[in-house]
């Protein structure tokens, strides 16, 4: 019986790690992606995982989605690597707006925080009007209240110290 002819990748590589590591990075889900490039959400999960490998052109339509050498997606580990650098300009665009996006949301998220933790002041205020106030549960609302003004000021001085290191990171580039 005659053998099949593998057209394959051959095993061990890196291309899984760095399909996910590429898709995570530019927001993509994996039927996002599969949508993107042709194929479907449990093709994309199988290489992630290095379940299995794609076929030759599939491998080469996806280096090309994403702009990166096929022998870097073998070879080079790109979540271990300090900052995933390009030639191409327009990738790093993207990584600078994926960034915005994060910042963004981040706000957002921090946004909502501040109005729960006016929740919790309301409600603390409300529960002190009562005669009989628990002592334990005048001091969760206390430690509640702190935990949400120290998360919400760190996170707000996140989201400027982002602002400003993308602002930074524009201008360098410029």
């Amino acid at each position: 019986m005659k053998k099949p002819i593998r057209r394959n990748i051959p095993k061990p590589t890196l291309f899984g790690s760095n399909l996910r590591y590429l898709r995570k990075l530019h927001g993509y889900s994996q039927a996002k992606l599969g949508l993107k490039v042709g194929l479907k959400r449990n093709n994309i999960a199988s290489y992630e995982t290095g379940l299995i490998e794609p076929r030759a052109q599939k491998f080469l339509d996806i280096c090309t989605f994403f702009k990166v050498d096929p022998d870097s997606m073998l070879d080079l580990d790109f979540a271990q690597k300090s900052v995933f650098t390009t030639e191409n300009t327009e990738q790093v665009d993207d990584l600078h707006f994926l960034a915005i996006d994060q910042i963004e949301k981040l706000s957002e998220k921090t946004h909502e925080m501040s109005k729960i933790l006016e929740g919790y002041q309301a409600f603390k205020e409300i529960h002190q009007g009562n005669r009989n106030p628990s002592e334990e549960i005048n001091h969760l609302m206390i430690d509640t209240i702190r935990l949400f003004e120290n998360l919400i000021e760190t996170n707000w001085e996140l989201v400027s110290e982002l602002i400003v290191l993308q602002g930074n990171s524009f201008d360098s580039e410029e």
